[in-house]
């Protein structure tokens, strides 16, 4: 990625938080995307009522005596025809959710939905008749499409904000002032609803006196009119069937849509009276629908065309192709909300350039007779792309036309689709570096933590990496690596397996996000069985390429270690491949989660009996591990990471760390250490008696692969132990970029890790010239003295 490209990337990502940081604007682009559904009906039963061919529309037309196309109609009223409703119900729930605190959730957002639907009703529900000239209030003759459908969805959007507000601003002062409180006896779920009385009453009678006033101003004109004809005005000014106002059109009509609202249906009964379907006119709606618009609004069939092209984000590339079908129809509101488009600022200007270049290409091509678009003929705007062009010219010109058009759009997104798919890159690498930063911080207090629940952009992205995990494990896409672990001699005498997974094949994922997301969503044991079967099999090939010692460490939660039926299950498996004894230890994780049972002698005999040895992870001097120090036999234990990376700065770090190994020399058990990452760390360690060492001084966790090359050079004779450069470590340069948190050997942050290495390697240049400066001047002072 260029330095412009980041530096671009990194604005638009500040733009796109601080949208998403915007409350009502986030709950707008929610609340659209929770009705999508909703639309897709409604344009699909629309496009099918209105098919291009005559036979099949007079077919659905008289099938079952006509209760066909009846029902359809019915379909689109009542999704189309109420879709002011729907969205002013998700609108305000989604607003309100965010203003209230968890305990007042179950109520308020239901109440909230209910008061803004009254509020609506009740601003559109009053006119002044105006032959009364003011005096006589009477309900008007109300006309469901308009009030109800998608002309009026920008009042029932203004509507929602301000009724959820106030309605929830009334609820809560209510409760400060504690003026209804609660009995004993009364029921808890009806006290919750009456507190809302008040409130409710208050909210709808602010908008009921607001549409008294508003009838009262404008002579009886509704709110929805009154919108209509404020935009409607001006550009009718500019003059009707000009290239001018069909530019302003389509400029307001995709911002309207940019910001969420249905920008076609807003302006559909300006473009209607303005560009008629009439013969001799150079465009028309028409012309709009299936030239201009191709794929609906923003030209949205470039767009797709695009992604499938170019992008590299895979779920970019799944929305687009999910997409494609209902495209073919005009219908895109699966990609305008799904991508999305609404509220990204990134194409922004793709979105309002692109219609109004097709505009241009359509006004000019028919000005100077390159195609004929002036017969008149209508044609709905659900009629699939390039049978429309052919149908409407009478000619292949129409479908080269629409060719033509398409292939300019998909120019003109494709600087900002790539674009996109780095800022999605950049927004995912945050967030997930937010979610391991809280699961790291979640560990180290011991505190349960909520990943996949809200609404929030951290609860999205970790739904999509705990959906892609299962993908992954599905495919076999999930690894395993290995830590070599080394004997004072130098020698490669065991590893450590280590779960290695990277999200959409480019970042690694810390392990303790991995686990924790399967965790809570009950995957966990499914991801373990998979684990302990990949490194098992691997175990095979070990066997057979190193030594009979030679061992591998598999981690084990706690609470699967003293299930005996696990443990037999494992234990079968071991058998099974026909594994060698004593190359298998469990490594118990979590190990603060030990808990002695009826069962804990029986696991320990189990694995003694068929020679599985247990390892004490993390190991420290809390009360549950002394407790299985004392009550069972373990081969190794492994130091608290803290202790080892204090050990050189701490001198009481260094007298427990003595300590424990005395206490290891005592009760049989040897002790590991691990993150040790300088030449200083492990003479320290060796001095307190620790003879075996895992950390980045001698390798990063590696693949079976490389870790069978590594363990055959380190352990042959010709190996010179004196040389250990960690830059030769193969796989070291991909890891050694990332910046996460919970590796088994990863201290701090691996960056951090790289250039301490490198000047520790410095000072090793630096301390060896001294040396020999010191003893060349040593020399010379003896013979001197000799002289």
């Amino acid at each position: 990625m260029s330095n412009f490209t980041t530096k671009l990337s990194n604005r638009l990502l500040s733009g796109y938080i601080r949208l998403e940081n915007g409350k009502f604007i986030s709950c707008l682009r929610k609340g659209f995307i929770s009705i999508v559904p909703i639309f897709l009906i409604g344009a699909f039963s629309l496009a099918i009522i209105n098919f291009p061919i005559a036979t099949v529309k007079n077919f659905i037309g008289s099938a079952l005596d006509g209760y066909l196309y009846k029902v359809l109609r019915f379909i689109y009223e009542s999704t189309f025809g109420l879709a002011s409703v729907f969205l002013i119900m998700s609108v305000s729930y989604r607003y309100s959710i965010t203003m209230v605190t968890e305990d007042r959730s179950k109520t308020y957002p239901i109440m909230s939905m209910l008061v803004s639907l009254a509020s609506y009703f009740a601003i559109l529900g009053l006119s002044i008749d105006g032959q009364a000239k003011g005096s006589d209030i009477s309900i008007m003759d109300f006309n469901f499409t308009i009030n109800l459908g998608v002309h009026s969805i920008l009042v029932a959007l203004i509507v929602a904000a301000l009724a959820t507000k106030l309605f929830i601003s009334i609820c809560l002062l209510f409760e400060r002032k504690n003026y209804i409180k609660y009995t004993s006896g009364q029921d808890v779920g009806f006290y919750s609803a009456i507190i809302c009385l008040i409130p409710m009453l208050l909210t709808i009678l602010v908008f009921t006196l607001f549409s008294i006033l508003i009838s009262i101003a404008f002579n009886g004109i509704g709110i929805v009119e009154l919108l209509t004809n404020m935009f409607e005005g001006p550009i009718k000014k500019i003059g009707s069937n000009s290239y001018g106002a069909g530019l302003l059109i389509l400029f307001l009509q995709t911002i309207f849509w940019f910001f969420g609202l249905h920008g076609g249906n807003a302006f559909d009964s300006i473009i209607l009276d303005m560009f008629p379907d009439k013969a001799g006119q150079i465009i028309t709606k028409t012309i709009f629908d299936n030239f201009v618009l191709i794929g609906g609004c923003g030209a949205s069939l470039g767009l797709i065309i695009a992604i499938i092209i170019f992008s590299k984000n895979k779920g970019s590339r799944y929305v687009a192709k999910g997409a494609t079908v209902p495209m073919i129809f005009n219908i895109n509101e699966t990609l305008i909300f799904g991508l999305p488009v609404v509220l990204n600022p990134v194409f922004l200007l793709p979105f309002i350039f692109a219609p109004l270049v097709n505009f241009t290409i359509a006004y000019l091509s028919s000005l100077i007779g390159l195609v004929s678009l002036q017969s008149g003929d209508s044609m709905p705007w659900t009629t699939p792309i390039l049978f429309s062009g052919f149908m409407i010219t009478n000619s292949l010109s129409g479908l080269f036309l629409q060719l033509v058009i398409i292939i300019v759009d998909i120019f003109i997104y494709m600087p900002f689709v790539k674009l996109n798919d780095n800022l999605i890159k950049l927004r995912t690498t945050r967030a997930i570096q937010v979610l391991q930063d809280k699961v790291v911080h979640a560990n180290e207090r011991d505190d349960e933590i909520r990943l996949l629940e809200g609404d929030s952009e951290l609860s999205e992205i970790a739904r999509r990496l705990l959906q892609e995990l299962r993908i992954a494990v599905k495919k076999d896409k999930v690894d395993v690596y290995y830590q070599p672990q080394i004997d004072v001699s130098g020698r490669a005498v065991s590893c450590e397996a280590l779960l290695r997974w990277k999200f959409d094949e480019n970042k690694f994922i810390a392990p303790q996000l991995i686990l924790a997301l399967a965790k809570e969503d009950n995957f966990y044991e499914t991801l373990n069985d998979y684990l302990i079967n990949k490194v098992l099999n691997h175990a095979v090939l070990m066997n057979k390429e190193f030594n009979s010692d030679f061992k591998v460490s598999i981690n084990i939660a706690a609470t699967h270690f003293m299930n005996i039926k696990f443990i037999r299950n494992f234990v079968d498996q071991v058998n099974a491949l026909k594994i060698r004894p004593y190359t298998i230890n469990i490594n118990v994780v979590d190990q603060d989660k030990l808990q002695e049972n009826d069962d804990a002698p029986d696991i320990f005999a189990l694995l003694k009996r068929n020679h599985i040895h247990v390892e004490i992870g993390d190991f420290n001097m809390k009360h549950t591990t002394l407790l299985y120090i004392r009550n069972h036999s373990f081969l190794y234990v492994r130091l608290d990471p803290q202790l080892v990376k204090k050990l050189l700065v701490s001198s009481r770090m260094r007298d427990i760390v003595k300590s424990i190994v005395q206490l290891g020399n005592q009760l049989g058990f040897n002790v590991i250490a691990e993150y040790v990452e300088t030449e200083e760390q492990r003479n320290l360690l060796t001095e307190l008696g620790c003879h075996i060492f895992q950390g980045w001084l001698y390798s990063p966790a590696i693949p079976i692969n490389q870790l069978v090359d590594y363990v055959s050079k380190r352990n042959s004779k010709d190996f010179n132990y004196g040389d250990e450069d960690l830059s030769k470590t193969s796989d070291f340069k991909e890891v050694a970029n990332l910046n996460l948190q919970g590796y088994t050997s990863d201290s701090c942050s691996c960056s951090f890790i790289v250039f301490k290495w490198k000047l520790i390697k410095a000072m090793k240049i630096v301390s060896i010239k001294i040396k020999t400066t010191l003893f060349r001047l040593s020399l010379i002072s003896a013979r001197s003295k000799r002289k």
